[in-house]
């Protein structure tokens, strides 16, 4: 019937009731026919107006039909029927319970066996089953099921009702199961609907209702069960249903929010963002087909609500979490207070409103989302079945508002909420799981909050419970798994157990399974891991684990959108994990990107976000590590504003005050330092002592600001004098040791900070108690395992100090502890760069002369070179190691030899990839690509480590490859002594290395006699005059005769050197400062003068000296390069005068020139370096003393680096052919100036060359004059080729052995010269053989 005929019907009933008299026999029909046919009106229009009239009307019925008229009952399950859909509508109770009363009624009018008595068995289960899902009384649920059941025997098949009893069964007992968790009533319920569907074939009108709630029985199963096959056949089921209710159909919109709800399940799963795509699509084409006043609009605007929420979570889209809250406000407009959805619509709103705080910071939003969830919860009284749900989104919101405000008054009502929703939830609870997970979280803040142990444990002990709900495939495994690793990682924190973070590794590395790509989970997944293994890093120090750690988080980051809201939390992590990394290499370009990360945080957290103030303290931090780096004392200003903003919006009792108290102290007491203002470091006391008042036994940072506190009241001491500071600080450090039992993983740095304090108190008693005590804790400090290599390094370099200093026994052992740890700390995988990095923040050059200085004050002058020989060169010594002769490995091991020449070549090759980069134009992906690698080199130095092991485990090889011992050092001094220069605050020694002796000591004064004249270094380097009003040649003058009488003269003395019209030679080898003098030129002129004594050369070590000069192989070859014109640069006019000084003193058959007719490139100079004997540079020589490996000489298309020459020499060692290195001149400047930050590692390209295979190299200190270097290559040359004759058979060649006596020939002719000054010709030296 169309609604124009139903119209009509309605009012000609309504005209016949006028017209019957009271008591016609007729009128409860007609009555009974208005009522129903109001009600047909009512479910197409929707007006309420239609809906009371036919109750109206069906009360006038059943007044006309008394007690045991036959009539009777159709009236009543009428009017139940009426006024059940006006509680669907309204949510009066009072209907609900007449409803009840009026069906129980109708079935007492037909007892078995009426045939009508199966139906309204069913209606009162139907309106059971209603009153039990609004009041949550179990015995309303068990007599549904009761009844249902009986309706079932009394409708058995082909009953017409038959199918739809067994519908109904099935959702009574799925209900059931959702109470108690008893999983057989679930698969009860799924058997009912399946067979309910088997009775409902296509085309039955009601088939899709049955696929329908197939579908959701199905769905419930994969939840519980995690078996994927289950949500691809209720995503199936529902596709069938929507098909059969094609549009108009009333249940299509039914159909299209249950296929959009299983899309949405499957999204959360497996992350297909098309999934989430789809559900929107299909939640908005369901609401659309609900206009209001639909009784079902309400439920879509919800699920549309949280599809869109879902969405702003993954993509941070501010529009979609603005509807999503503007849909569920609507939806609560649909379900007032006295609807069955009304608390559903209340806790909906109130999780996005939560969201945009989250997002933005207002707390009008949190109080409003605290305010909606006690309102929802106020409508679910006990047993209520969802106020389980109510009292856990409640106890959400407060526990947010704890973690911004600090009261712990929410701390604990939000744990109490958990409590309550968990005994709401008992064991086989669906939800139990979940509740577990909540109450577990919050019990967790507190323990983070208080420290106290005990809840750590019940955390732990919920979080196993959870797990074991959750077994394999269960969705929810992944998150249970996150939640037990963060609270055993807390355990392992406490403890130090490192069995328990190993347990925590495994634990994430399964979740991360379980949540692959493009799981919504799996960068959360890949950040957790990274966490977990960071902290390993932090314990074990193996740089794998920070590099994978890295990595992991690149990959997160590279998945989350940037619009993402949480895209903040994965900046954070790789910033820290960078910023860690950066500690270790000290590579300035991971310092910067945190930087850039940190600032990108900060812009995702503007105020009043509730990460505001961590962003400003992690920002803060790292721009204050750049500080320390680079001592700009902006960085530290602006570092100190930073946390003063950070602690303005952390008001007590906020949870993260003590952090900002203890961030803001640190840096205060760095200005403290840096200026030396006392109201600085009382101001760093006031701050540290008030976050340690906020972190009261057992906090878990209560250690850490303990030694805090402890550090800036020793800086008082230091600064007063006041030894009641020192006693304050030994107290507080007590009591760090106390917390931090071993295996604790910061145990070792406060043992150190401990041994500090008592050495400072030394020195204020000179009690020796103090020293011995303090000692003992710097040797347990460097020999605690759990501690990194890099930190037991910094912790026995301390050690040294202190023992040395005080003259105690174990000074001698610190050094040779900490020497032993170098090679550790610059491995073999890192580049170049990254290896000169450590080394420059190590104390390398005091390191080495305070060993030396040790063994020396025991008479152990062998032990004192040896010690040199081990702590110097580090990057040197290493790369000679890849280059070790294997000839005696080879003739007896060969796999090994092979192995180690295999392993060499790549990570020769890996020492000079290009690591800088650009994060501003950059990607994540390229950057990634590039850790890999190093990751694959780091695993490379680890097979060579271990195969260098084994090789020493094999008879004879006990030393392969360790420093060398004295007896093999005297070996290098076969052609003359080497002269060992030292020196430490304490005292300077010359240390005389010969062949058949022992090494002698000379004893020398004090280094500052001689380095203390910074501006002297200036004017002999060709500084203007500024201080020192002395001509150039007067400033010479004084400072060389300073070293012959402080140096030079002493050391020729001990070894009977005399003058002589033909000396022999002298090797200096130079440490620490005494890198940059001049030795070779020492005298007092013009009576005497090193040169009148012996042929000087240097060497940046006495090993360098042990391999044996590779002579000339025929055809020899010389090659010139030649650069008379640079971009940016003076010319050079004299670069050709040289080379025409050149070609007349080498034959031309010999010589090659790149330069004059052909371009001097940087690739035609590595090309032919390998290939020449000599080769000879006349060009611009610059040295980057912030980056010395970018050091280079100037060619016609830049620079040829040293590390381009380092590279080009691995390319050419491991060919068969031999190489004909032999000498190297560089007429250039600054060639063989060193780094000040890294004197004992020689990183010039005179040293270079050495290590490149040249085992000669004429060089020059500093800048040369354009006319001076033709003259000397003139007369250098001239003797060098002396006799030499290309012609005769065999050719006679140079002898490139004499190229010192050359040089020593070259300068002696130049200085002839009355017009040549000092600055002239002393930059001219010689190196090597």
């Amino acid at each position: 019937m169309d609604i124009q005929d139903l119209n009509t019907a309605i009012e000609k009933l309504k005209q016949a009731t006028l017209l019957l008299s009271w008591g016609h026999v007729s009128q409860g029909s007609v009555w009974g026919t208005l009522s129903r046919m109001l009600l047909n009106r009512y479910r197409e229009t929707r007006k309420l107006e239609d809906l009371v009239e036919s109750i109206d009307s069906g009360r006038e019925a059943l007044a006309l039909y008394p007690n045991l008229h036959p009539d009777r009952g159709r009236s009543l399950y009428n009017l139940a029927n009426a006024l059940q859909m006006r509680f669907d509508r309204m949510g009066d109770f009072n209907d609900l319970e007449e409803t009840i009363r009026l069906h129980r009624e109708a079935l007492s009018l037909r007892p078995i066996p009426h045939p009508d008595r199966g139906n309204s068995v069913n209606n009162i289960g139907i309106a059971v089953e209603t009153r039990y899902e609004h009041k949550g009384e179990s015995n309303d649920l068990q007599e549904a099921i009761k009844l249902y059941r009986e309706a079932l025997i009394l409708n058995p098949n082909p009953h017409p009702t038959h199918a739809g009893s067994l519908s109904n069964l099935a959702r009574a007992i799925h209900t059931l199961y959702q109470r108690t968790g008893n999983f057989n009533d679930l698969e009860e319920a799924i058997r009912l609907h399946r067979e309910s569907l088997t009775l409902r074939p296509a085309p039955h009108p009601d088939r899709g209702i049955s696929l329908n709630s197939l579908a959701n029985a199905v769905e419930t199963r994969y939840k519980q069960k995690g078996n994927f096959n289950d949500l691809e056949e209720a995503i199936e089921l529902n596709r069938e249903a929507l098909a059969l209710h094609p549009s108009p159909h009333c249940h299509r919109s039914t159909s299209l929010n249950n296929l959009a709800n299983k899309f949405q399940t499957r999204y959360e799963q497996k992350g297909d963002f098309k999934d989430l795509e789809e559900a929107i699509q299909l939640h908005r084409e369901s609401l659309a087909l609900r206009p209001t006043p639909h009784p079902n609009r309400g439920i879509s605007l919800a699920n549309l609500s949280n599809a869109v929420h879902e969405r702003y979570k993954q993509k941070g889209d501010l529009d979609d979490l603005e509807e999503a809250i503007k849909l569920n406000r609507e939806a609560l407009e649909h379900h007032p207070s006295s609807h069955y959805y009304h608390s559903q619509s209340l806790n909906n709103l109130a999780n996005t409103i939560q969201t945009r705080y989250q997002q933005k910071g207002d707390f009008q939003d949190l109080d409003e989302a605290i305010g909606l969830h006690k309102q929802a919860l106020a409508t679910r009284p006990s047993p209520h079945p969802e106020r389980g749900s109510s009292l856990n989104n409640l106890a959400n919101t407060v526990q947010n508002r704890y973690q911004q405000k600090g009261d712990f008054n929410d701390l604990e009502e939000a744990i109490a909420l958990y409590r309550e929703a968990l005994e709401l939830h008992p064991v086989n609870h669906p939800y139990h799981g979940a509740s577990l997970n909540s109450l577990a979280g919050a019990v967790h803040t507190r323990y983070m909050q208080k420290g106290d142990f005990s809840d750590l444990e019940q955390v732990i002990c919920l979080h196993r419970r959870a797990l074991a709900l959750h077994p394999t495939p269960h969705p929810g495994r992944g998150g249970a798994l996150n939640n037990l690793a963060n609270a055993v990682k807390n355990w392992y924190e406490h403890k130090g157990d490192l069995n328990a973070l190993e347990e925590v590794i495994g634990l994430h590395r399964e979740a991360l399974t379980l949540h692959p790509a493009p799981h919504r989970y799996h960068s959360m997944s890949l950040s957790n891991l990274a966490a977990a293994v960071q902290t390993r890093y932090e314990r074990k120090g193996n740089f794998n684990d920070i590099e994978e750690a890295i990595r992991l988080l690149r990959e997160a980051l590279i998945l989350c959108p940037t619009t993402n809201p949480g895209r903040h939390n994965f900046l954070t992590n790789l910033a820290i994990a960078v910023h860690i990394r950066y500690k270790k290499k000290k590579d300035i370009n991971d310092l910067e990107e945190v930087i850039r990360l940190q600032e990108q945080v900060l812009t995702f957290c503007p105020t009043p976000h509730p990460q505001h103030y961590r962003a400003l303290s992690n920002l803060a931090v790292a721009v204050q590590s750049r500080y320390m780096q680079k001592r700009d004392f902006n960085d530290l200003q602006k570092a100190i504003g930073l946390l003063t903003q950070a602690l303005a919006v952390c008001p007590a009792p906020h949870p993260g005050r003590g952090a900002a108290l203890n961030n803001l102290a640190v840096a205060l007491q760095n200005q403290y330092n840096e200026k030396g203002e006392f109201s600085d470091l009382q101001e760093a006391i006031r701050l540290h002592g008030e976050a340690l008042a906020l972190r009261p036994t057992p906090h878990i940072d209560r250690a850490s600001s303990l030694r805090n506190l402890a550090t800036a009241v020793q800086a008082r001491s230091k600064r007063n004098g006041d030894s009641n500071d020192l006693e304050q600080a030994c107290v507080l450090l007590q009591e760090v040791l106390a917390i931090c039992t071993p295996p604790h993983p910061y145990r070792g740095g406060y043992l150190a900070n401990f041994a500090c304090v008592l050495t400072d108190k030394y020195e204020s008693t000179l009690l020796e108690d103090n020293l011995h005590a303090a000692i003992s804790l710097f040797q347990e400090a460097s020999t605690y395992i759990f501690s990194s290599p890099l930190q037991r390094l910094h912790h026995t370099d301390f050690w040294a100090q202190k023992a040395a200093q005080h003259g105690h026994s174990s000074a001698l052992s610190a050094y040779r502890a900490t020497i032993d740890f170098l090679p550790q700390i610059a491995a073999l995988n890192l580049d170049v760069t990254s290896r000169m990095n450590i080394l420059s923040t190590i104390r390398s050059s005091w390191l080495a002369s305070g060993a030396a200085d040790c063994a020396i004050n025991q008479a152990d002058y062998n032990g004192a070179v040896e010690l040199l020989e081990a702590s110097r060169s580090i990057f040197w010594s290493q790369a000679l190691h890849l280059r070790s002769p294997l000839q005696d490995l080879e003739s007896v091991h060969h796999h090994f030899a092979l192995k180690l020449k295999h392993i060499a070549r790549e990570l020769e090759l890996a020492s000079f990839r290009d690591t800088s980069r650009d994060m501003e134009t950059e990607s994540q992906e390229k950057v990634m690509a590039m850790e890999l690698d190093g990751t694959r080199y780091k695993q490379l130095n680890d097979e060579w480590e271990a195969t260098v092991a084994h090789v020493r485990e094999l008879p004879d090889f006990r030393e392969f490859m360790r420093p060398k011992c004295i007896t093999t050092l005297r070996q290098a001094a076969k052609s003359g002594p080497i002269v060992i220069l030292t020196g430490s605050p304490q005292s300077c020694s010359a240390l005389l290395v010969t062949f058949a002796a022992d090494v002698q000591h000379v004893p020398l004064p004090k280094i500052g006699n001689v380095l203390e004249q910074p501006e002297l270094f200036t004017r002999l380097a060709g500084g203007k005059e500024g201080a020192v009003k002395m001509s150039s040649d007067a400033v010479f003058r004084f400072f060389l005769g300073l070293l012959w009488k402080e140096i030079v003269k002493p050391v020729f003395t001990a070894l009977k050197i005399e003058k002589s019209l033909n000396p022999n030679r002298l090797w200096w080898c130079p440490t620490g400062p005494f890198s940059f003098l001049p030795i070779h030129a020492a005298g007092t002129y013009p009576d005497d003068c090193v040169s009148d004594y012996v042929v000087s050369s240097y060497t940046p070590t006495v090993t360098a000296l042990l391999d044996q000069p590779i002579h000339p192989v025929d055809p020899f070859r010389m090659t010139t390069v030649i650069q008379p014109h640079t971009d940016g640069h003076p010319p050079l006019p004299g670069c050709r005068d040289e080379l025409t000084k050149i070609v007349a003193r080498v034959p031309s058959q010999w010589l090659t020139v790149l330069g004059d007719t052909s371009k001097a490139t940087i690739q035609t100079a590595v090309i032919n370096l390998p290939q020449s004997s000599i080769v000879h540079f006349a060009c611009h020589g610059i040295q980057d003393l912030a980056q010395p490996l970018n050091s280079g000489l100037i060619l016609s298309d830049g620079f040829l680096r040293i590390s381009e020459v380092m590279r080009g020499s691995v390319t050419n060692t491991f060919k068969d052919t031999k190489r004909a290195l032999s000498l190297a001149f560089l007429s250039a400047c600054e060639t063989a100036m060193g780094d000040n930050n890294t004197p004992d590692e020689s990183m010039h390209l005179a040293a270079t060359l050495l290590f490149a295979g040249f085992p000669s190299v004429v060089a020059t200190m500093w800048s040369i004059q354009d006319d001076d270097g033709p003259i000397i290559a003139d007369k250098f040359y001239e003797r060098l080729f002396k006799n030499c004759d290309p012609s005769s058979n065999p050719p006679t060649l140079p002898d490139l052995t004499k190229a010192a006596e050359a040089l020593h020939y070259a300068v002696a002719e130049f200085r002839k010269d009355p017009h040549v000054s000092f600055r002239q010709w002393v930059p001219f030296v010689h190196y090597g053989l």
